[in-house]
């Protein structure tokens, strides 16, 4: 079996999912929007299996209380793995590897500029 986990960078701002880990990368908690640690995923989330995630994701939700302003995130269903006893992990990518493409506003910027350098 695979891992669970999500690319983070660190960015400014607090418009991003914020993930607590430790020195080795094990995430503790996950928010949206509340920057409870320098790491920010980046918007890509991975489980070790389909199955995996729809299981996750129908025990997370299956709580009501768990809708972020009556909408459905995947970040926050880490926290039900977490709680569960699962290793969840970061990778941490550089800053300068991360565009951001949210708000509207960000996509239009981008629109407008150059491409990135490969």
């Amino acid at each position: 079996m695979g891992t669970d986990g999500s690319p983070v960078s660190t960015p400014p701002g607090d418009a991003w999912v914020f993930a607590a880990a430790d020195a080795a990368g094990r995430i503790s908690e996950v928010r949206e929007k509340k920057r409870i640690s320098p790491h920010a995923t980046v918007g890509l989330y991975w489980f070790s299996s389909f199955n995996r995630f729809s299981d996750a994701y129908t025990l997370h939700y299956s709580d009501p209380g768990n809708l972020e302003k009556g909408e459905r995130y995947v970040a926050p269903i880490y926290n039900t793995l977490i709680t569960s006893g699962s290793a969840v992990f970061v990778h941490e990518v550089p800053a300068s590897a991360v565009i951001a493409l949210a708000p509207p506003a960000d996509v239009e910027a981008f629109l407008r500029s150059a491409p990135p350098a490969l």
